[in-house]
């Protein structure tokens, strides 16, 4: 099967498609890849790239340059092996690509339109942020060990860093105590020691050790006596700094060990990843879209994806109710690369491939695609051009079954054309019957008349243009193609003749087969022109369709807009409402002696501001003095005391004598309430007696007051404030406001049985 994949150039693509990948695994892995022929695999690759090409589009391309392939580390680990500062480099970069995986999955599960198929991929990732973590402080993106790997080796490299500054001043001494016998004053090192260059001359004069030697003999590299204690008291640094990385990389090692198994996991999802977003991405650069695999075959504006896109030309290719498509056309027409074009799409698609077509274009799933291309001719087996088709031909005879799909370029090629005409007949009815789908090639006019009597097959061709002289590598299916040889030679000025004595040459068979086919050309033109003004009167009416919805679109639009102004002139006098209650509360709080009746009149002048509901009659009823009614105004109880000119009434609520109009007054059985205030807590029983003992002052204050304004406004006539003795605060408090509260007759303590001074009895008016 892979001879038939390479004959079709799948090999070629899927190099391009590797290009996408951004791990060394994941190019491998797609140019590894082979079609499937079992459908539920088909079927899941195609909606696995499809939903990566549509994430990509919406979110982006998955963030894919930090994976790794960590797995030879894991086995290590699982082997109990110990791991370097770069193996523990690579496992953050690793950790980090999981941690960005799984982020950009968060984004894609709130994507409500979006299939939901990589969740089966991104779900297995495993991130451990405390492992990420203590790796990205261990090493940095060299591979080496930062201070912050453990406290002691931050330690050990705070005393390296002093050693080495004391050299550094002691070689900087030297140099400067020796400057008349050294050579040169830049401080350098021989040995992996710190030197100063002296003079042969003056090799004595400097105290220390001769670490090296010039090649000339002129110089003496002498490491000084003061340097030489500090240099091997670094070294014992180095040593100790060594150990201690020795120990960081076994204590880490030792934490990573439980997570090899979900590392191993982690590279195979993420491979998995990088090359279905490689798919995704090549798609996007192609043009290319999902594939449908359902029957008929349609494949709609399809293009080879391995020829230039700004001139490649797109056809369309289906089978509705055949088996078989025979194309014929001249030479370098397009035939082959209309058989090309077909079947390498299936095998993309077979692969998980989307397809350079137009969307809603879909393939059956072929259990196998076999292909005999181009010149075969074998030197090595000393087969002909047209053995080598035989022996290719055999092959797939033996192969094919009824699912699968056969390619045949030049049928019949190679060999006597009358030969040749009558086993390309019998080749295609061998196939048709056998049941697998055929699509191939000839210059036979055998095969044209063939395909005009089989019900299962259908001529198609490749349109040449006589007057350019130039194939236009469009293909139409159920047209056979036309002989232009002799139009060719005629627009090319041979003699008339000549052309006549060839013409004479054909048998009647020929020539019907000629008119037939320029009656069928005439047949299509006509039918591709109502096509194409089909196609004008539907673009017309989606045009029309356009410009309705759009002036739907802006009388909604207007609707909204007038809708918003409305409510927002609403949210105004709202704010202004808001605004106006807040100062009415502002000044009543601010009052000291804010009583009941004032809270009614604060009331009053809010309701006035709100919008008064429709009249719906204009019927004013007429009252009586002393007659129970409810003023709407003032959500109150009322008793009219006086009947006043012009339809208005004087009535007195609770305490407060006010004039209305008869309009704001409802009788007492509509409204079916009792004559008393609707206000909440004047509905509720009023005790006669309110004990504030243990209160603080001005929470005692606020309670007898709020006590007071209810009894006002009830039946009550003499309640008692017990406030007790404690300090006389509350008593006198209590005094001082019983002094200007209003309604109130008169008030004394109470006699000793009612609990003498500790209470103060109230009488109203």
């Amino acid at each position: 099967m892979r001879q038939d994949n390479t004959t079709l150039e799948l090999d070629k693509v899927l190099e391009l498609v590797s290009g996408y990948a951004m791990s060394p695994m994941g190019q491998t892995t797609i140019l590894e890849s082979k079609p499937s022929f079992e459908r539920p695999q088909v079927l899941a690759q195609m909606a696995d790239t499809e939903a990566a090409w549509l994430a990509t589009q919406r979110l982006g391309a998955l963030p894919r340059d930090g994976i790794t392939d960590v797995r030879p580390l894991a086995k290590r680990l699982f082997a109990q092996g110990t791991l370097s500062g770069l193996d523990f480099r690579a496992l953050a970069m690793h950790y980090s690509a999981v941690k960005q995986a799984i982020s950009y999955h968060n984004r894609y599960v709130q994507l409500q339109d979006l299939p939901k198929h990589l969740s089966q991929y991104f779900s297995q990732l495993r991130y451990q942020e405390s492992i990420h973590s203590m790796l990205l402080h261990a090493v940095d993106d060299e591979g080496l060990f930062l201070d912050a790997a453990s406290i002691e080796l931050a330690t050990i490299r705070k005393a390296m860093r002093s050693v080495q500054s004391t050299i550094q001043q002691q070689i900087q001494k030297a140099l400067s105590t020796y400057s008349k016998h050294v050579t040169d004053s830049i401080i350098t090192k021989r040995n992996d020691r710190f030197v100063i260059p002296v003079r042969a001359e003056s090799k004595h004069v400097v105290k220390g050790i001769v670490q090296d030697v010039s090649s000339s003999g002129e110089t003496f590299f002498i490491e000084p006596l003061a340097v030489i204690e500090l240099e091997n008291k670094y070294r014992e640094w180095v040593r100790k700094e060594s150990d201690e990385i020795d120990a960081i990389c076994v204590a880490m090692s030792e934490q990573l060990t439980p997570f090899h198994e979900e590392m191993k996991q982690n590279v195979t999802v993420l491979i998995d990843l990088d090359v279905l977003y490689a798919k995704a991405a090549y798609a996007i650069e192609t043009t290319s879209v999902p594939i449908h695999f359902d029957e008929p075959i349609r494949l709609l504006q399809a293009r080879h994806p391995l020829l230039d896109p700004a001139t490649v030309v797109a056809n369309d290719f289906y089978f509705d109710d055949v088996k078989a498509i025979l194309i014929t056309g001249p030479n370098t027409g397009g035939k082959t690369v209309a058989l090309k074009t077909f079947g390498l799409l299936s095998l993309m698609a077979q692969t998980g491939l989307l397809c350079p077509v137009k969307e809603g274009s879909q393939l059956r799933i072929f259990d196998g695609v076999f292909a005999d291309i181009g010149d075969e001719q074998s030197i090595e087996q000393s087969l002909s051009t047209f053995s080598s088709h035989m022996s290719n031909m055999i092959r797939i005879m033996k192969e094919a079954t009824k699912d699968s799909m056969v390619l045949l370029d030049e049928l019949g090629s190679g060999t006597d054309p009358k030969e040749g005409a009558m086993l390309a007949i019998a080749l295609v009815e061998y196939f048709i019957n056998k049941g697998c789908m055929v699509m191939a090639t000839t210059h036979y006019s055998e095969l044209k008349g063939f395909a005009l009597v089989h019900p299962l097959l259908i001529n198609a061709s490749t349109e040449f243009d006589v007057e350019a002289l130039a194939p236009t590598y469009k293909l139409h299916i159920g047209l056979p193609g036309a002989s232009n040889a002799i139009a060719i030679a005629r627009r090319l000025g041979m003699d008339e003749s000549v052309l006549s004595q060839a013409l004479e040459g054909f048998s009647s068979d020929e020539a019907f087969v000629a008119s037939l086919t320029e009656e069928l050309k005439q047949q299509k033109i006509k039918y591709e022109q109502l096509v194409e003004q089909l196609l004008v009167d539907q673009h017309q009416l989606d045009l029309d369709h356009e410009q309705l919805t759009a002036k739907v679109a802006a009388l909604e639009t207007q609707r909204l807009h007038f809708e918003k102004e409305k409510q927002a002139k609403i949210q105004v006098a709202i704010d202004e409402l808001k605004a106006y209650t807040d100062e009415v509360v502002k000044e009543l709080q601010e009052k000291a002696d804010v009583r009941h009746h004032e809270v009614i009149e604060a009331k009053a002048k809010i309701q006035a501001l709100q919008p008064k509901e429709e009249v719906i009659s204009s019927k004013v009823l007429k009252y009586k003095v002393n007659e129970d009614v409810f003023v709407s105004t003032y959500n109150q109880s009322a008793v009219i005391e006086k009947v006043l000119p012009n339809n208005m009434y004087q009535i007195r609520m609770g305490i407060l004598s006010l004039s209305v109009h008869a309009s704001e007054l409802k009788k007492t059985e509509q409204e079916q309430v009792k004559r008393k205030s609707s206000i909440r807590y004047q509905e509720k029983y009023i005790s006669s007696q309110c004990d504030i003992r243990g209160q603080r002052f001005e929470e005692a204050m606020l309670t007898v007051e709020k006590y007071l304004d209810d009894c006002l406004t009830s039946t009550l006539k003499q309640v008692s404030i017990i406030h007790g003795f404690g300090t006389h605060a509350l008593r006198q408090g209590v005094q001082e406001l019983l002094k200007k509260t209003p309604g109130i007759d008169h008030f004394h303590y109470g006699e000793p049985a009612e609990g003498g001074q500790g209470v103060t009895v109230i009488h109203f008016s």
